[in-house]
Protein backbone atom coordinates (compact mmCIF):
# COMPACT_ATOMS: atom_id res chain seq x y z
CA UNK A 1 0.00 0.00 0.00
CA UNK A 2 1.29 3.46 -0.88
CA UNK A 3 2.00 5.90 1.89
CA UNK A 4 2.37 9.66 1.77
CA UNK A 5 5.54 10.51 -0.12
CA UNK A 6 8.38 12.71 1.06
CA UNK A 7 11.63 12.62 -0.83
CA UNK A 8 14.82 14.59 -0.41
CA UNK A 9 18.33 14.90 -1.79
CA UNK A 10 21.02 16.95 -0.05
CA UNK A 11 24.60 18.03 -1.09
CA UNK A 12 27.10 19.39 1.49
CA UNK A 13 28.54 22.95 0.97
CA UNK A 14 28.87 26.19 3.03
CA UNK A 15 26.29 28.36 4.81
CA UNK A 16 23.02 29.12 3.01
CA UNK A 17 20.33 31.30 4.55
CA UNK A 18 16.79 31.45 3.12
CA UNK A 19 15.79 34.71 1.46
CA UNK A 20 12.15 33.85 0.72
CA UNK A 21 10.06 31.59 2.95
CA UNK A 22 7.18 29.87 1.19
CA UNK A 23 4.26 28.31 3.01
CA UNK A 24 5.11 24.91 1.49
CA UNK A 25 8.62 24.86 3.05
CA UNK A 26 8.46 21.95 5.51
CA UNK A 27 11.67 19.92 5.28
CA UNK A 28 15.14 20.06 6.87
CA UNK A 29 16.65 17.49 4.51
CA UNK A 30 19.76 16.67 6.55
CA UNK A 31 20.33 16.34 10.29
CA UNK A 32 23.57 15.11 11.94
CA UNK A 33 23.92 13.88 15.51
CA UNK A 34 26.73 12.02 17.28
CA UNK A 35 30.51 11.54 16.90
CA UNK A 36 31.08 15.23 17.62
CA UNK A 37 28.25 16.38 15.35
CA UNK A 38 25.00 18.02 16.39
CA UNK A 39 22.26 20.02 14.69
CA UNK A 40 20.66 23.27 15.82
CA UNK A 41 17.31 24.18 14.24
CA UNK A 42 15.85 27.66 14.76
CA UNK A 43 12.15 28.14 13.95
CA UNK A 44 10.64 31.61 13.67
CA UNK A 45 7.01 32.71 13.34
CA UNK A 46 6.73 35.10 10.40
CA UNK A 47 2.98 35.47 10.79
CA UNK A 48 0.71 37.72 12.87
CA UNK A 49 -0.88 35.00 15.02
CA UNK A 50 0.48 32.24 17.28
CA UNK A 51 1.93 29.30 15.35
CA UNK A 52 1.41 25.81 16.75
CA UNK A 53 4.07 23.47 15.33
CA UNK A 54 5.28 19.87 15.41
CA UNK A 55 8.90 19.11 14.43
CA UNK A 56 9.78 15.42 13.91
CA UNK A 57 13.31 13.99 13.63
CA UNK A 58 13.51 10.89 11.42
CA UNK A 59 16.30 8.36 10.77
CA UNK A 60 16.83 6.50 7.47
CA UNK A 61 14.68 3.69 8.92
CA UNK A 62 11.70 6.05 9.01
CA UNK A 63 9.04 6.26 11.69
CA UNK A 64 9.54 2.58 12.56
CA UNK A 65 12.59 3.66 14.60
CA UNK A 66 12.62 6.26 17.38
CA UNK A 67 15.60 8.60 17.09
CA UNK A 68 16.84 9.22 20.63
CA UNK A 69 18.45 12.52 19.75
CA UNK A 70 18.25 14.05 23.25
CA UNK A 71 16.40 17.14 22.04
CA UNK A 72 16.82 20.43 23.90
CA UNK A 73 14.47 23.42 23.44
CA UNK A 74 15.63 27.00 24.11
CA UNK A 75 13.74 28.80 25.48
CA UNK A 76 11.37 26.23 26.93
CA UNK A 77 8.22 28.07 25.85
CA UNK A 78 4.98 27.56 27.76
CA UNK A 79 3.26 24.42 26.52
CA UNK A 80 6.37 23.02 24.79
CA UNK A 81 6.46 19.21 24.79
CA UNK A 82 9.68 17.28 24.10
CA UNK A 83 9.82 13.61 23.07
CA UNK A 84 12.85 11.53 22.05
CA UNK A 85 12.37 12.43 18.41
CA UNK A 86 9.90 15.34 18.21
CA UNK A 87 8.94 18.74 19.59
CA UNK A 88 5.53 20.39 19.91
CA UNK A 89 5.50 24.12 20.61
CA UNK A 90 3.55 27.33 20.17
CA UNK A 91 5.54 30.30 18.83
CA UNK A 92 4.27 33.87 19.25
CA UNK A 93 4.23 36.28 16.26
CA UNK A 94 7.82 37.40 15.67
CA UNK A 95 9.00 34.83 18.22
CA UNK A 96 11.35 31.89 17.81
CA UNK A 97 12.45 28.63 19.39
CA UNK A 98 15.77 26.79 19.03
CA UNK A 99 15.92 22.99 19.00
CA UNK A 100 19.27 21.25 19.49
CA UNK A 101 20.18 17.59 19.21
CA UNK A 102 22.39 16.46 22.10
CA UNK A 103 25.36 15.38 19.96
CA UNK A 104 26.61 13.11 22.75
CA UNK A 105 26.24 9.75 20.99
CA UNK A 106 29.50 8.02 20.07
CA UNK A 107 28.17 6.95 16.67
CA UNK A 108 27.03 9.38 13.98
CA UNK A 109 23.38 9.20 12.91
CA UNK A 110 22.22 11.06 9.82
CA UNK A 111 18.56 11.75 9.14
CA UNK A 112 16.14 14.56 8.42
CA UNK A 113 13.43 16.67 10.10
CA UNK A 114 9.87 17.51 9.08
CA UNK A 115 7.76 20.48 10.12
CA UNK A 116 3.98 20.38 10.53
CA UNK A 117 2.10 23.60 11.22
CA UNK A 118 -1.11 22.86 13.14
CA UNK A 119 -2.32 26.47 13.18
CA UNK A 120 -1.14 30.04 12.71
CA UNK A 121 0.95 31.87 10.14
CA UNK A 122 3.98 30.79 8.10
CA UNK A 123 7.05 29.47 9.95
CA UNK A 124 10.62 29.78 8.70
CA UNK A 125 13.57 27.70 9.84
CA UNK A 126 17.30 27.15 9.43
CA UNK A 127 19.38 24.15 10.49
CA UNK A 128 23.00 24.59 11.53
CA UNK A 129 24.97 21.32 11.32
CA UNK A 130 27.92 21.65 13.70
CA UNK A 131 31.13 19.68 14.26
CA UNK A 132 32.67 20.45 17.67
CA UNK A 133 35.73 19.40 19.64
CA UNK A 134 36.71 20.62 23.13
CA UNK A 135 33.81 23.07 23.03
CA UNK A 136 35.03 24.72 19.82
CA UNK A 137 33.19 24.72 16.48
CA UNK A 138 35.35 23.10 13.81
CA UNK A 139 32.80 23.04 10.98
CA UNK A 140 29.40 24.61 10.40
CA UNK A 141 26.93 24.07 7.56
CA UNK A 142 23.61 25.90 7.36
CA UNK A 143 20.55 24.54 5.56
CA UNK A 144 17.29 26.46 5.09
CA UNK A 145 13.86 24.93 5.35
CA UNK A 146 13.15 23.31 1.98
CA UNK A 147 9.96 22.90 -0.10
CA UNK A 148 8.12 19.70 0.66
CA UNK A 149 7.63 18.79 -3.00
CA UNK A 150 10.01 19.25 -5.92
CA UNK A 151 9.34 16.88 -8.81
CA UNK A 152 12.41 17.88 -10.83
CA UNK A 153 15.64 19.56 -9.68
CA UNK A 154 19.19 20.16 -10.90
CA UNK A 155 22.54 20.43 -9.12
CA UNK A 156 26.03 21.38 -10.42
CA UNK A 157 28.72 18.86 -9.48
CA UNK A 158 32.49 18.73 -9.62
CA UNK A 159 34.34 15.48 -8.91
CA UNK A 160 38.11 15.04 -9.05
CA UNK A 161 39.53 11.79 -7.72
CA UNK A 162 43.13 13.02 -7.61
CA UNK A 163 42.33 16.35 -5.95
CA UNK A 164 39.90 14.65 -3.56
CA UNK A 165 36.68 16.37 -4.60
CA UNK A 166 33.71 14.07 -4.02
CA UNK A 167 29.94 14.15 -3.81
CA UNK A 168 27.40 12.07 -1.90
CA UNK A 169 23.72 12.30 -2.75
CA UNK A 170 21.21 11.93 0.11
CA UNK A 171 17.68 11.02 -0.90
CA UNK A 172 14.63 10.69 1.33
CA UNK A 173 11.33 9.03 0.45
CA UNK A 174 8.61 7.78 2.77
CA UNK A 175 6.89 5.69 0.09
CA UNK A 176 8.19 2.20 -0.67
CA UNK A 177 9.55 1.69 -4.19
CA UNK A 178 9.72 5.38 -5.03
CA UNK A 179 11.89 5.66 -8.14
CA UNK A 180 14.18 8.58 -8.95
CA UNK A 181 15.60 9.04 -12.46
CA UNK A 182 19.04 10.69 -12.62
CA UNK A 183 20.67 12.31 -15.65
CA UNK A 184 24.30 13.50 -15.61
CA UNK A 185 25.33 16.05 -18.27
CA UNK A 186 28.68 17.66 -19.14
CA UNK A 187 29.06 21.49 -19.39
CA UNK A 188 27.87 21.36 -23.02
CA UNK A 189 24.63 19.68 -21.96
CA UNK A 190 25.57 16.30 -23.45
CA UNK A 191 24.16 13.34 -21.53
CA UNK A 192 27.01 11.40 -19.92
CA UNK A 193 25.03 8.90 -17.88
CA UNK A 194 21.44 8.02 -17.03
CA UNK A 195 20.38 5.74 -14.20
CA UNK A 196 17.68 5.34 -11.57
CA UNK A 197 17.42 4.58 -7.87
CA UNK A 198 14.55 2.73 -6.20
CA UNK A 199 13.73 2.78 -2.49
CA UNK A 200 12.98 -0.43 -0.65
CA UNK A 201 12.88 -0.65 3.14
CA UNK A 202 14.59 2.66 3.99
CA UNK A 203 13.37 6.25 3.89
CA UNK A 204 16.79 7.80 3.26
CA UNK A 205 19.64 6.72 0.97
CA UNK A 206 23.15 8.13 0.88
CA UNK A 207 24.71 7.56 -2.54
CA UNK A 208 28.45 8.28 -3.08
CA UNK A 209 28.63 9.30 -6.73
CA UNK A 210 32.12 8.05 -7.68
CA UNK A 211 31.67 4.73 -5.85
CA UNK A 212 28.27 4.10 -7.41
CA UNK A 213 29.28 5.24 -10.92
CA UNK A 214 33.11 4.89 -11.24
CA UNK A 215 33.04 6.43 -14.72
CA UNK A 216 32.08 9.74 -13.03
CA UNK A 217 35.12 9.94 -10.73
CA UNK A 218 36.36 13.05 -12.60
CA UNK A 219 32.96 14.37 -13.63
CA UNK A 220 32.19 18.08 -14.03
CA UNK A 221 28.70 19.19 -15.02
CA UNK A 222 25.18 18.82 -13.65
CA UNK A 223 22.95 16.11 -12.28
CA UNK A 224 19.19 16.28 -12.72
CA UNK A 225 16.78 14.09 -10.78
CA UNK A 226 13.03 13.61 -10.95
CA UNK A 227 10.46 11.25 -9.55
CA UNK A 228 9.25 8.81 -12.21
CA UNK A 229 7.15 6.71 -9.82
CA UNK A 230 4.69 7.29 -8.22
CA UNK A 231 3.41 9.62 -10.92
CA UNK A 232 1.55 12.90 -10.39
CA UNK A 233 -1.78 11.34 -11.34
CA UNK A 234 -1.41 9.01 -8.33
CA UNK A 235 -0.24 11.69 -5.90
CA UNK A 236 -1.47 15.22 -6.54
CA UNK A 237 0.75 16.46 -3.67
CA UNK A 238 3.94 14.41 -3.96
CA UNK A 239 6.37 15.06 -1.09
CA UNK A 240 9.88 15.60 -2.49
CA UNK A 241 12.60 17.97 -1.25
CA UNK A 242 16.05 18.31 -2.80
CA UNK A 243 19.64 19.36 -2.14
CA UNK A 244 23.23 17.70 -2.30
CA UNK A 245 26.55 16.66 -0.23
CA UNK A 246 30.05 17.81 -1.34
CA UNK A 247 33.31 16.70 0.29
CA UNK A 248 37.09 16.76 0.12
CA UNK A 249 39.69 14.26 1.30
CA UNK A 250 39.59 15.67 4.83
CA UNK A 251 35.78 15.53 5.16
CA UNK A 252 32.70 17.60 4.41
CA UNK A 253 33.25 20.78 2.46
CA UNK A 254 29.86 22.43 1.79
CA UNK A 255 26.00 22.26 1.78
CA UNK A 256 24.14 23.63 -1.28
CA UNK A 257 20.53 23.65 -2.38
CA UNK A 258 19.18 22.42 -5.69
CA UNK A 259 17.90 24.51 -8.59
CA UNK A 260 14.15 24.04 -9.09
CA UNK A 261 11.65 25.90 -11.27
CA UNK A 262 8.52 27.19 -9.47
CA UNK A 263 6.32 25.09 -11.75
CA UNK A 264 8.05 21.93 -10.49
CA UNK A 265 7.21 22.68 -6.85
CA UNK A 266 4.13 21.66 -4.91
CA UNK A 267 1.37 24.07 -3.98
CA UNK A 268 0.72 22.22 -0.71
CA UNK A 269 0.98 24.14 2.58
CA UNK A 270 2.80 23.65 5.88
CA UNK A 271 -0.42 22.44 7.52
Amino acid sequence: MLRRVFCSLVALTSAAYPGVVNDNDTVIPLVYDGAGWSTEIVLANLGKTDASIHLAFVTPKGFAETWKAGLIATPMLAGTMLADDSVDATIAPGGSITINTAGTAEKLTRGYARLILYSGGAVGATANILKKADGKVLQSFVLPLSPESERRSMMPLRLDAEAGFGAELAFVSETSYTRLDLTFRDPKGTVVLQDNLTFDSVTQMFVPVADTWPQLKNFRGTVEWQVSWPTADIYANLYLASGALLSRKDGLDAVVGAMTLPGDQSRARQR
